[in-house]
């Protein structure tokens, strides 16, 4: 619970005026932003694995 309270103060307390917070807000906001984590993961893993052999 403490660190939930520090990233909360840490990030959306004060920064929820900034452009990326405010387009986050939204429902599909937030799925894009997820989305384009999933999907730099997925690729990130995807080059680990080729640098593997």
């Amino acid at each position: 619970m403490a660190s939930g309270v520090f990233l909360y103060m840490s990030t959306l307390h004060e920064l929820k005026h900034t452009p990326l917070i405010e387009d986050c807000r939204t429902r599909k906001g937030f799925l894009l932003m997820i989305c384009g984590f999933v999907l730099t993961a997925l690729v990130r893993w995807l080059i680990g694995e080729a640098h593997s052999f």
